[in-house]
């Protein structure tokens, strides 16, 4: 990576650290000179996905995944891309291939089973739902208010 590419980087992480409205544009600057940086792209996307964007996160998502596969936590947010576009095959493939990457990833899970139950797949989603209890709190996860995340108590 160049050194201007790493330049803008931590110019980009600083604002989005510092909850700076500036850190979406020096993030669209840094894919201005590296088209596939897939930092700025997830940034983007989940940007998008807070705006009510979901076709522009997706747009952003699908090419952080091309770029980089393996990447367990892009898949999760391409399914809830597909989820806010209410796309839900295409949801449920990326939220799996998410959990074969990374299968400690439970709110994946949940959100699979969100995924199932609104294609009528009510056994399959009572069975993910509890796996992804189960599996979680087995980890030390989802027990109190201390270890379950904010948004699942919403």
């Amino acid at each position: 990576m160049s050194a201007v590419i790493n330049a803008l980087l931590e110019q980009a992480r600083r604002h989005a650290k510092d909850h700076d409205g500036r850190a979406g544009k020096a993030f669209a600057l840094v894919l201005e000179n590296d088209a596939f940086n897939v930092e700025a792209r997830t940034f983007l996307a989940r940007a998008a996905l807070q705006a009510g964007k979901p076709s522009l996160a997706f747009e952003h998502l699908d090419i952080a995944a091309r770029v980089s596969p393996d990447n367990a936590a892009l898949w999760r947010s391409l399914g809830l891309a597909h989820i806010a576009l209410g796309q839900w095959p295409e949801a449920q493939s990326a939220l799996e291939r998410c959990l074969r990457l990374a299968p400690k990833m439970h709110a994946a899970r949940l959100h699979l089973g969100k995924v199932l139950e609104r294609q009528g797949e009510h056994s399959a989603a009572m069975k993910a739902y509890l796996q992804a209890l189960s599996e979680a709190q087995r980890n030390g996860l989802w027990l109190d208010a201390e270890s379950t995340p904010q948004w699942l108590m919403d």
